[in-house]
């Protein structure tokens, strides 16, 4: 059926984005979104914030944080056209939870943190699936707070619930918000205990990013695992692991030296640059790159501030003297 003929493509990204394969992964989630956009359907709409969720999810992991901005924008456009009740409830699935992602990851923690008061005094409407899902997203940014102990609270039923509904993915991803929890109160035992468990459900499908993805605080905790188990054998599992964040942390140092900047440029901003000394204009960068024509702006005069040029011609100079370009330019 031609509504459902983009899935295999959307949830083939997000499988191999936990299995920490990111190459292509932004092309094969907009083949996914294009096929289901072909769908003349009323169910068209759900596909399509399915679509854009797993976008949003991919380019969370991959550091895309302004074309995972623009997949949030485009379901929340989506959802002015459907049944707030259907929207909400389909929204659910993927978004919730990354949406408090994106927006702890690009500084937004005031923002967040209003959303969460807002879901607090207001009326407790929609499915308890919902209401799972708001609950982690919550927990998310107590987390962010330094407020483990409320995290705890409201991750605790939730987590009992997962589980007897055998949504062992979100089992893992409680656990181990659990776990970091358990960190921040001092609480080594029973931080070692969630992520144990996290890691027993974890390991038979291979998932990574759900550890990587966490940050520095999973890697110290997984290392003090992996000690404690090893006394009872090889850890074949959390060796590769712990090797994802090994790599993740090479690759960061290696593209900030490449730069010699006092201000190395983000990923964004050498994309931006690429295209920039190529001679595309303002609005084909944004369209090359789905993002707002304002974003584009900005990330120029950051890319301007940092190689201290005033120009095109002078950023594709000093672009040059540092080895920023592809060799293929």
């Amino acid at each position: 059926m031609l509504p459902y003929s983009g899935y295999p493509a959307l949830f083939q990204a997000d499988i191999l984005r936990e299995w920490n394969r990111l190459d292509g992964l932004p092309a094969l989630v907009s083949e996914g979104i294009g096929l289901c956009k072909q769908a003349e359907s009323m169910s068209l709409l759900i596909h399509l914030i399915y679509g854009y969720g797993i976008l949003l999810r991919v380019c969370l992991t991959c550091g895309e944080l302004d074309t995972a901005y623009s997949a949030l924008q485009e379901i929340e456009h989506i959802g002015m056209g459907m049944n707030q009740h259907l929207y909400l409830h389909v929204r659910s699935h993927f978004t919730t939870v990354d949406q408090v992602r994106l927006w702890l990851a690009i500084g937004e923690l005031d923002r967040a943190t209003r959303w969460a008061e807002e879901l607090d005094i207001g009326e407790k409407l929609g499915t308890p699936f919902e209401h799972e899902r708001q609950e982690v997203a919550c927990a998310l940014i107590h987390l962010a707070k330094d407020q483990p102990t409320h995290a705890l609270k409201r991750l605790e039923p939730v987590q009992q619930r997962a589980r007897a509904g055998q949504r062992w993915g979100h089992v893992i991803e409680i656990r181990l918000m659990q776990a970091l929890a358990h960190q921040m109160r001092q609480e080594k035992k029973l931080a070692l205990s969630a992520l144990s468990e996290a890691t027993h459900l974890a390991e038979p499908e291979g998932y990574i990013r759900s550890f990587v993805d966490q940050g520095a605080p999973m890697a110290a905790l997984l290392s003090m695992l992996q000690e404690e188990q090893r006394q009872q054998g090889p850890t074949p599992y959390l060796d590769t692991v712990l090797a994802a964040f090994q790599q993740k942390t090479i690759a960061h140092k290696e593209h900030v030296q490449a730069q010699a900047l006092p201000e190395p440029l983000s990923e964004r901003e050498l994309q931006v640059l690429q295209l920039l000394v190529q001679g595309a204009s303002n609005q084909g960068i944004a369209q090359e790159l789905v993002i707002a024509i304002d974003t584009v702006k900005r990330h120029v005069s950051h890319i301007f501030a940092k190689l201290e040029v005033q120009n095109r011609a002078q950023a594709l100079k000093r672009a040059q003297e540092l080895g920023l370009l592809h060799e293929e330019r």
